[in-house]
């Protein structure tokens, strides 16, 4: 997926990078940056862009953004946290409020993708579409446990079990669990205060005249209060019953969060050892590898060996996440206390590419990747 390229750099200077602010005005391009924690203190970042082109207001650590599929890491860690309080049973079988599914299907298969489940080419209903006509027996390919397959209803589906498990809307029961572990945040903006909504960076791609064309999160489209979600215009939350449509807060990718809230993920993931260790790896005939870029994966997170990660040598934890237009990642060195995230908020229609060594990733996320792997050595 990424394009390799050697980075070398002195360690006193690896460890005088820090936030790029000052009173050079911010370019008039979408937000871009990187931050590097250990033991709770930032050990360097840097950022650039602005959070809305065209604003003047400067891309920021705290600035909240769509964090795509690193929402899935959270998510898991939440009903992680569930199981552990005996509210929910991540083992036992789903029948109950999924029908039409192939016999012993549980909510840690979907949680690991290890369901057998292939995605629809559109995995999300609105407010008044059963989450039941997206999928059928024949969209299960595999039985639960045997193969993997990276699938964004998975999460859609794993969000309405937990629903119909606890009777209480995913965004919610979501929202409570980051506030008892000191966010601001939330799935599609869903009990995010107004003050950090006000901070809000917007996703861009380019356009076909090569301009930046916002995709999401332009402040005219967020509620200063309420969620967001597919068919407000055609009927309010309280028509809603949990347990029916569990895509209506995007589980797979909808969680708004700044940098340094992707720091705090990080310390919270330091603490699930479980996370940290592969639950599947491919074989070369038990898993949909995707030309080589998923080979490992835990619980909720991909798990990357010394030798297939994409900082060489290290060994990491965590997420990657990729949509409308935006490039996103966290990350932890298990075994340490090293955290890092990093964010593009903006790409071009070449910017899709891939690699293909190691476990391949985007060109975008490599290039990150790799701006930050002289630190990161440094640092074990």
């Amino acid at each position: 997926m990424m394009d390799r390229r050697t980075v070398l750099a002195g360690s006193a200077a690896m460890m005088g990078i820090s936030a790029c602010r000052g009173s050079v005005a911010a370019a008039e391009e979408p937000g871009r940056g990187w931050i590097v924690n250990r033991g709770g203190k930032t050990i360097a970042s840097n950022v650039t862009g602005q959070s809305v082109i065209g604003s003047g207001r400067a891309f920021s650590l705290d600035a909240p953004f769509r964090i795509a599929s690193i929402t899935k890491l959270v998510v898991a860690m939440a009903v992680r946290d569930f199981a552990a309080d005996d509210k929910i049973d991540l083992a036992a079988p789903v029948s109950d409020v999924l029908p039409d599914r192939p016999d012993g299907l549980t909510l840690g298969h979907l949680l690991s993708h290890q369901s057998g489940l292939k995605d629809p080419e559109v995995y999300w209903a609105d407010i008044q579409t059963d989450i039941r006509t997206l999928y059928n027996r024949e969209s299960f390919t595999h039985a639960p446990g045997t193969y993997f397959r990276y699938a964004n209803l998975n999460y859609g589906l794993a969000a309405t079990v937990v629903e119909a498990r606890l009777g209480e809307r995913f965004d919610r029961l979501i929202w409570n669990w980051l506030t008892r572990n000191g966010f601001d945040a939330g799935l599609n903006w869903s009990g995010v205060s107004p003050r950090r909504r006000r901070k809000a960076a917007a996703l861009y791609r380019k356009n076909e005249t090569d301009d930046w064309a916002a995709t999401i999160d332009l402040p005219a489209g967020i509620p200063l209060a309420s969620p967001t979600y597919l068919g407000r215009e055609i009927a309010k939350l309280d028509s809603y019953t949990p347990g029916t449509n569990g895509t209506l807060f995007s589980p797979q990718g909808g969680m708004r969060m700044s940098l340094n809230d992707l720091i705090k993920v990080g310390k919270l993931l330091h603490k699930c050892p479980d996370f940290h260790k592969a639950s599947w790896s491919y074989d070369g005939t038990n898993g949909d590898d995707e030309d080589a870029h998923f080979l490992s994966f835990g619980p909720g997170s991909y798990v990357y060996d010394a030798d297939i990660s994409p900082t060489p040598g290290v060994p990491l934890v965590g997420h990657l996440g990729w949509a409308y237009g935006a490039h996103t990642a966290m990350f932890i060195i298990p075994d340490t206390d090293i955290s890092f995230a990093f964010a593009r908020l903006g790409s071009g229609a070449d910017d899709a590419t891939m690699s293909d060594t190691r476990a391949n990733q985007f060109t975008v996320h490599q290039a990150l990747f790799d701006e930050l792997a002289p630190i990161l050595r440094t640092l074990i």
